[in-house]
């Protein structure tokens, strides 16, 4: 057998639907042109086709749907894995493999990241595209391309028929959700078991350890995080870090934040993992701290006068004869262009020359928006741009090219004159305040609404502004 070159060896790999989320999404089933019956996604899986059916996925390339979503039955497993990965506990790598569309790719990676899983968005693959109805054999397909570049492959799905088939590939094991989510694993196939995950359980365990020694340091999760600094309960702290503790909090009661809380202990471990989470070495300095504490012995104020000073040369080394200070400074149009969409939580994108910008996906849906900042222009979206649910008038700074779903729904557009060219797969302009179409983007492949706006729209019209429309793009009027 040819040996792995490669040192993630294992993946765990998670169905998307009935698996780790809930939405209220519903296939729809016509047979020879008449309505027949709606089916959630566990019908679907023992749905069997017949010549004359016609089915409708249009539900399950409704980004917002994802959006809304509900967690599901092995939800706790995968935070738990993601947990691991980010506390260095596991080398594993998380894939998501779902029937859905590629338009919806980023809403998916977008709940993730909502709700603390960061993942390549390039591990979400999407079947929705094949039109083949029998997923499970394209799952496998996808499943043996994978075993070759893993040692162990983890599969959880709700489907029987997928993973019977997945289980016939020699190095991937699976699991059927339908199971009991919390049956007992044998000891040498629960990933839970095998990466030591349960970190929660074994902090509260220890609490309760605690409480009878030091019950007025422990009423709140704060307390908490500074006394597992103060018992050098590493494993703890980085788990509460990866929770969102606030680092830079100045509790009273031990006079002053974490990283103080830790020089004072002279635990230069601990110091080195609140800084590299993010807490500033000069916070535990104020009114030259570290000068004036005895308990602080001299390795530990070495260590952190030291990380003081590789600060603050950062920031001088930015500066040199040759370079332009309003740039280095973070003065200027691209800084702005970075902050507001640091500020919107936007990253993976590219900031061009002309100061477009680039990006796999945007969600700027539910931001309060009235309009895009005057130096805000995007310019290619590879997957989605969604921002739906504000108080816009106007599309002005709005992509000229989605290679994927499109959605201003729910704001107050009154007209399309900055939409974008191109649009590669559903155009969503629902409940605005359009009474007249100017433009229609080319290249849609999916649908088109203009459902909920006060103009009396028909498709003929919809095809008079874009004769290039493809007839077997649904219209939603």
């Amino acid at each position: 057998m040819r040996a792995k070159t490669i040192n993630i060896t294992r993946a765990y790999i998670f169905d998307l639907d009935d698996t780790l989320i809930k939405t209220p999404a519903k296939i729809r089933v016509f047979r020879n042109g008449a309505f027949l019956k709606s089916l959630t996604p566990k019908e679907y899986n023992f749905y069997k086709y017949q010549a004359g059916d016609k089915l409708d996925f249009k539900d399950f390339i409704d980004g917002e749907m994802i959006l809304n979503a509900k967690k599901y039955k092995i939800w706790p497993v995968l935070r738990n894995v993601s947990n691991a990965i980010k506390q260095g506990k596991s080398t594993s790598e998380i894939y998501i493999l779902t029937a859905r569309d590629r338009v919806v790719k980023s809403y998916i990676y977008e709940f993730l990241k909502k709700n603390g899983i960061i993942i390549d968005i390039n591990h979400i693959i999407t079947l929705g595209d094949s039109k083949n109805y029998d997923i499970s054999k394209e799952k496998r397909i996808v499943l043996e391309k994978l075993s070759k570049k893993y040692n162990e492959i983890w599969m959880f799905d709700d489907n029987k028929d997928t993973i019977k088939l997945a289980s016939s590939i020699p190095n991937v094991k699976t699991r059927l959700v339908e199971s009991k989510v919390n049956e007992k694993f044998t000891d040498d196939s629960d990933p839970i078991h095998d990466m030591n995950i349960g970190i929660k359980k074994q902090l509260d365990e220890w609490v309760k350890q605690e409480e009878p020694y030091a019950p007025r340091y422990l009423k709140t999760d704060f307390q908490i995080f500074l006394q597992c600094i103060d018992k050098s309960k590493y494993d703890f702290v980085k788990y509460l870090i990866s929770q969102g503790v606030n680092l830079e909090k100045d509790e009273v009661s031990v006079q002053g934040t974490p990283l103080r809380y830790a020089a004072t202990a002279n635990d230069i471990e601990m110091i080195k993992i609140l800084i590299n989470a993010g807490a500033n070495p000069e916070n535990a300095n104020l009114g030259n701290y570290l000068f004036h504490d005895k308990r602080i012995n001299q390795k530990t104020k070495n260590f952190l006068f030291n990380e003081i000073k590789k600060r603050k040369e950062q920031v001088n080394e930015k500066f040199t004869e040759d370079s332009d200070p309003i740039h280095d400074m973070g003065i200027g149009r691209k800084s702005l262009i970075k902050k507001w969409l640091d500020e919107m939580n936007i990253d993976n994108y590219t900031i061009n020359d002309d100061f477009t910008i680039d990006a796999n996906y945007i969600n700027l849906g539910s931001k309060k928006l009235k309009k895009l900042p005057d130096y805000i222009q995007f310019n290619e979206i590879n997957y989605t741009f969604t921002i739906g649910f504000n108080s816009l008038t106007s599309l002005r700074g709005c992509p000229k090219i989605v290679n994927g779903w499109f959605s201003c729904q729910g704001n107050k557009i009154t007209s399309l004159e900055y939409a974008p060219d191109i649009v590669r797969g559903s155009f969503n302009c629902e409940n605005n305040r359009l009474t007249e179409i100017t433009k229609i983007p080319n290249g849609i492949t999916h649908w088109i609404s203009f459902q909920k706006n006060p103009g009396l729209f028909t498709k003929e019209y919809i095809y008079s502004v874009n004769k290039n429309i493809d007839r077997k793009v649904d219209i939603r009027i």
